[in-house]
């Protein structure tokens, strides 16, 4: 998956945190967490600022990639929410049936279009749709 991202040609820019690392690119955001982490808003802060500054108040769609298990506390959609009023959707690509279920929980936690794919060219494809409606 990262090797098909780092090549990618609409690809912006792409950070590396402690916790994940971000493509950004024109009209979305993926990313892909670490193995084992306990995703929060605290734990994301620094990942939430660059998006904000990137994106300067232009609509965007975040992508979560997870290509690896980890924990996420899904109140804190809440708090992005009310922190990143441009993010307009939330795709999540899962590759299990136990992760499709969590995703689905947490889409109850998130207010803007949330939907959940198998592959990550359809969470493209998709973000790229809800921006030209949204524009």
């Amino acid at each position: 998956m990262t090797q098909y991202l780092d090549t990618h040609k609409g690809l912006k820019k792409q950070l590396k945190y402690d916790i994940c690392t971000a493509y950004f690119f024109e009209n979305f955001l993926i990313v892909e967490m670490d193995e084992g982490i306990n995703l929060t808003f605290e734990s994301a802060s620094k990942l939430v600022h660059d998006a904000i500054l990137y994106y300067h108040g232009r609509p965007f769609i975040y992508i979560s990639n997870r290509v690896h298990s980890y924990s996420v506390t899904p109140t804190d959609y809440f708090k992005l929410e009310e922190h990143v009023p441009n993010l307009i959707g939330f795709a999540v690509v899962s590759y299990s049936r136990l992760n499709k279920a969590n995703a689905n929980i947490e889409n109850l936690f998130f207010n803007r279009p949330f939907e959940v794919f198998n592959e990550l060219q359809e969470a493209m494809n998709w973000a790229e749709s809800t921006i030209k409606k949204a524009l």
